[in-house]
């Protein structure tokens, strides 16, 4: 269990330079980056490591994201810190009775591992609790309770699900999308009437300096997205009912890398508050549609439950050709044990 005086451990947690903690009303003020979003994590992991007395080994990461997004953003970078920091405390808190049925069942807390953007995870988890084991923990398998964490902006949706990779989309759904990427750069040089050895940071220079280079290049990136969903929808409608369930469980993290007692919890935080629940979990009869000119529905039993999102700003923007999967609100599942 959580030690006794909550309040009081955490908040020395408070971060050093934050001096007010603003609640904002404009969306464009609370829209999260990835700097941020890794503040929220770390300062999540920070707070439990010290509920459940363990050592907290990010402080130079957290450090450093930290100063990230009080430089990305000058005006009210240390507001959205702050943001981050509570969001976090209110996070560890919801935590605290899912995590004492947990270590009844599987032991106490042995560590709090990063597994976000510095580690490249492969699952969903962006923080993993692992636990020592006992009982009717399996023997040579530590448990562990996986945390996927969502910081958002918006009051709605729920942040992306996962993001599916070269590595994914080519042994899931044989699909090459490091290939479409390098073609869709070489037709951006020639829209751009670029040297064909020249750099991506160039291309997106030109883009933007042109004053029609932008339309030229994101023309090319939307052919080539429209071709990379028409492939990846002909390839997913021809996968076996087993191949299908392999790509589901990549997405909701309970594939070949999941272990027997492993558990997965979304933490979701965003204006109106942060919750700690199960993951989404569902099995079934899994179809493939198009939805709309950039995304691809999966859906298990005639309900939809995941959008496949493909997204193209052509390297003007953080990803110039990605694969994005996003939980389908109001879907019906089976919850994770």
């Amino acid at each position: 269990m959580a030690p006794v005086g909550l309040e009081s451990v955490l908040d020395s947690c408070v971060p050093r330079g934050t001096v007010r903690l603003v609640h904002t009303t404009d969306p464009s003020q609370n829209k999260s980056n990835r700097a941020g979003a890794d503040v929220f994590e770390l300062e999540l992991i920070r707070n439990l490591s010290l509920l459940y007395e363990v050592p907290f080994s990010y402080g130079q990461q957290l450090a450093r994201r930290r100063a990230d997004t009080q430089r990305a953003h000058p005006a009210d970078g240390a507001e959205r810190v702050a943001v981050q920091w509570r969001r976090a405390q209110d996070a560890a808190v919801a935590c605290i009775d899912e995590f004492d049925q947990r270590i009844n069942a599987v032991g106490d807390v042995a560590g709090v591992v990063w597994e976000g953007r510095d580690n490249h995870a492969a699952g969903v988890g962006d923080v993993v609790v692992e636990h020592v084991g006992c009982g009717g923990a399996t023997a040579g398998c530590p448990p562990r309770t996986i945390l996927s964490c969502k910081s958002i902006g918006r009051t709605t949706g729920e942040g992306t699900q996962k993001n599916l990779g070269g590595k994914a989309l080519r042994s899931l759904l044989g699909v090459d999308i490091d290939t479409a990427r390098h073609e869709m750069y070489r037709e951006s040089r020639v829209a751009l009437q670029l040297a064909s050895d020249a750099s991506v940071a160039q291309v997106k220079r030109t883009a933007k300096q042109q004053p029609d280079g932008r339309r030229r290049v994101v023309a090319v990136g939307r052919r080539h997205r429209d071709q990379l969903v028409a492939a990846t929808l002909a390839r997913a409608q021809r996968l076996s009912q087993q191949q299908a369930s392999l790509l589901l469980e990549v997405i909701e993290g309970t594939d070949a890398d999941f272990g027997p007692d492993d558990v997965v919890y979304l933490v979701m935080a965003n204006p109106q508050g942060t919750t700690v629940e199960p993951a989404h979990e569902h099995t079934g009869h899994i179809t493939f549609e198009r939805t709309s000119d950039s995304s691809i529905g999966l859906s298990v039993d005639g309900q939809r439950v995941y959008s496949l999102q493909f997204n193209c700003t052509n390297g003007l923007g953080v990803s110039p050709l990605c694969v994005r999967v996003f939980y389908v609100k109001g879907s019906v599942g089976r919850d994770a044990a």
